[in-house]
């Protein structure tokens, strides 16, 4: 009973095997549950859709709402910083107001008022557009009150930048645009307020229902007036205006068309673009998991291969384990061989650079750490570098009397006395024979250096 669990588990440890028991499982999960996604799919799909599509659209009749009067923001803004505006708050100029406010350029800017305020809130000059002509005054009006309860009503924040206000004049919804008038430069002494009117009447919201193509209309806020029902093309969606100021006394009502039939008619093509985007995430899947299971291992591989082509690298790279398949199993072999490897290395390097009687450093070790200890004296000057050079007299004589046995035993001897006399950041070398060398690294200059000289041919 025991044997075909046992199979099933060896299998498994198969790369083949888990490979095509992944994709099996991974495919039979994306056909549930894309069976399952349809089914959810084409219930909601419709409403969904006709929701975001209203809110697109709203959207944009919003914005449609908005980029009028940011215009006329910007351009009360300009006209607050005109070194002419402030000279016209201090001495009244009838040139200033015929000369900046024409017919055309009122109904060209959709403008219909333009009320000038002193700095104390007050009236100062105002224009209106009355039938194709600007009539200039100085005596109050209800769009001069309107403008001055507007600015009265700001908070002093709100007064330094410019805004806009939606209030309601003679019954009637006003956009109203204001800025504070400085000098050129935008800073200083507040001179007062300029505000820009326009009605936002029947005839003005008839051109922005011609320019976003939805009927629109604005209606106190909350609503209290009665509204038609809406049409079998069409039902209502109301929006609250905000203005600079926050909450407005309006709101916004648009007659959105109905989509419903719109997208019941696009529903094929949403049923067939559900079977596509199944089909892909399928593919995806694959070659995701044949990717991360075979691919891209052996990509791994392969650059770890090229990498060790050259073998100058300080520490032994490691090949990927993640389980028990064949990959796995290679990947063991070949790190216990580059572990092999490199400890051989680290052997045959350690030997090209000791003496192999002494134990000492030899010539290549020497001039491997000169050329360091150069460059660290080079960022050093105030350290003096020394290379000591020492030779024993007479040492033939040892050899010839005693033989090499002996001699080599006095080698030994110097070299550990040499060693134990030496400080660790000193260099202590065999060139060959009965010849050593001492790099040191001190800072006391050249007394520094006889000191430890003579320490050293004590020892």
């Amino acid at each position: 009973m025991l044997w075909p669990a046992r199979t099933a588990l060896l299998m498994l440890k198969t790369l083949r095997i888990r490979v095509l028991a992944s994709l099996a499982l991974v495919l039979a999960l994306v056909g549930w549950g894309s069976s399952e996604a349809f089914v959810s799919f084409s219930q909601r799909q419709v409403q969904a859709l006709v929701e975001r599509s209203e809110l697109e659209l709203m959207q944009r009749v919003m914005l449609g709402f908005q980029q009028p009067i940011e215009a006329l923001v910007r351009m009360a803004v300009d006209y607050g910083v005109w070194d002419d505006s402030v000279e016209h708050l201090r001495k009244f100029s009838r040139n200033y107001l015929q000369s900046n406010y024409t017919p055309f350029s009122m109904e060209n800017n959709a403008t219909d008022f333009a009320v000038y305020l002193n700095a104390a809130g007050q009236l100062h000059s105002a224009v209106e557009l009355q039938a194709s002509d600007v009539v200039l005054s100085v005596t109050p009006s209800a769009a001069t009150e309107a403008a001055q309860s507007m600015w009265a009503h700001l908070t002093a924040q709100q007064r330094r930048t410019g805004g806009y206000a939606v209030r309601s004049m003679q019954g009637l919804p006003v956009l109203l645009a204001y800025s504070p008038i400085r000098h050129s430069g935008g800073q200083g002494e507040l001179f007062g307020a300029i505000v820009f009117g326009r009605k936002l009447n029947a005839a003005y919201m008839a051109k922005l229902t011609g320019l976003t193509g939805v009927p629109l209309r604005l209606l106190p806020a909350p609503v209290a007036q009665p509204t038609p029902p809406p049409t079998a093309s069409r039902h209502r969606s109301v929006r609250a205006v905000t203005d600079s100021t926050g909450a407005s006394e309006f709101a916004l009502e648009a007659g959105l068309p109905d989509l419903m039939q719109e997208m019941l008619s696009t529903s094929a093509s949403a049923i067939r673009w559900s079977a596509a985007t199944v089909l892909v995430v399928a593919l995806f899947s694959v070659a995701w998991l044949t990717n991360r299971l075979i691919l891209g291992r052996l990509r791994r591989f392969s650059r770890l291969a090229r990498s060790q082509q050259q073998f100058d690298s300080e520490t032994m790279p490691l090949w990927p384990v993640q389980g028990q398949d064949e990959l796995d199993d290679l990947a063991r072999a070949l790190n216990e061989l580059m572990r092999r490897l490199f400890l051989a290395h680290d052997t045959l390097k350690a030997q090209a650079h000791t003496d192999a009687l002494t134990q000492l450093g030899n010539r290549l070790h020497f001039f491997e750490r000169l050329e360091l200890l150069l460059a660290l004296q080079r960022r050093q000057p105030e350290m003096t570098l020394a290379v000591l050079v020492l030779n024993i007299d007479d040492f033939r004589l040892v050899n010839d009397a005693l033989g090499h046995a002996a001699g080599d035993l006095v080698l030994v001897e110097i070299a550990g006395r040499l060693r134990a006399d030496a400080r660790e950041s000193d260099t202590v070398v065999r060139f060959g024979d009965d010849e050593f060398a001492i790099l040191a690294f001190l800072n006391g200059g050249e007394p520094g250096i006889c000191v430890f000289a003579e320490r050293v041919l004590a020892a």
